[in-house]
């Protein structure tokens, strides 16, 4: 059994403020751009891109 290949190719530009992360992730793969407010929506950004990858490899 092979082991699940699950890729992403993010760049990340953060700029931190006063008080939390904000900045703009990129998916390279798609040439998505998003950006965030917080160090929160960053993680669930990234977790939601993971999740979007799983799912596509369960229907392959």
């Amino acid at each position: 059994m092979r082991p699940k290949k699950i890729g992403q190719n993010f760049f990340v530009t953060v700029r931190r403020n006063q008080y939390d992360w904000q900045g703009e992730i990129v998916w390279l793969n798609k040439r998505k751009e998003e950006t965030f407010r917080s160090s929160l929506e960053f993680i669930k950004l990234l977790d939601s891109a993971l999740k979007n990858e799983e799912k596509l490899e369960e229907n392959s």
